[in-house]
C-alpha cells in the first residue's frame, strides 16, 4: 500500500466490498436480535453467539486479505478511514436487472428490512474481528 506514502498523504479511506467478504447469504440473525416496529429496524443486537456465526460463513481469505492492507497503513503510521459501503450491494441482497424491471419479487436492497439488519451484521463483524 504505497500510494497514499507517494503522495505524500498520511491517511487513506479503505473501502470493503461486503459481496467479497460474504459472497453467500449471510446465516439468519438469531431469534430476538432484531427489533423491527413496522416497516423500521429499531434494534439490531450481534451477540457473540451471531458473531461466531458471521465469522463461520465469512470468506476467510477476503477478511486476512484486508486485514494485510489495514496492517500495512498501521505499520507505516497512515490513519485510515473504513468504509463499509460505497453504493455496491451483494446480488442475493439486490438483483438491479430484476428490480429495473420492475421485479420487486426477488432481492430488492434497501428497500428490504433485511438489507439493513444485515448491514449492520456486516459492520458488526468489521469491528469484531479487524480493528484488533
Amino acid at each position: 500500500m504505497i500510494m497514499p506514502l507517494g503522495w505524500g498523504l498520511d491517511i487513506a479511506r479503505i473501502n470493503v466490498e461486503w459481496s467479497r467478504v460474504f459472497p453467500k447469504p449471510m446465516p439468519e440473525p438469531p431469534s430476538g436480535n432484531v427489533e423491527v416496529v413496522g416497516d423500521r429496524v429499531v434494534k439490531v443486537d450481534v451477540d457473540e453467539r451471531d458473531l461466531r456465526r458471521l465469522d463461520e460463513a465469512a470468506n476467510k481469505a477476503a477478511i486476512e486479505h484486508y486485514r494485510v492492507i489495514f496492517n500495512d497503513l498501521k505499520n507505516r503510521n497512515i490513519f485510515f478511514i473504513l468504509n463499509l459501503y460505497h453504493w455496491p450491494l451483494p446480488l442475493w441482497i439486490h438483483d438491479p436487472i430484476r428490480v429495473r424491471r420492475g421485479d420487486l419479487s426477488g432481492p430488492v436492497g434497501w428497500l428490504d428490512t433485511k438489507t439493513v439488519i444485515n448491514f449492520a451484521r456486516f459492520a458488526a463483524t468489521w469491528l469484531g474481528s479487524l480493528m484488533i
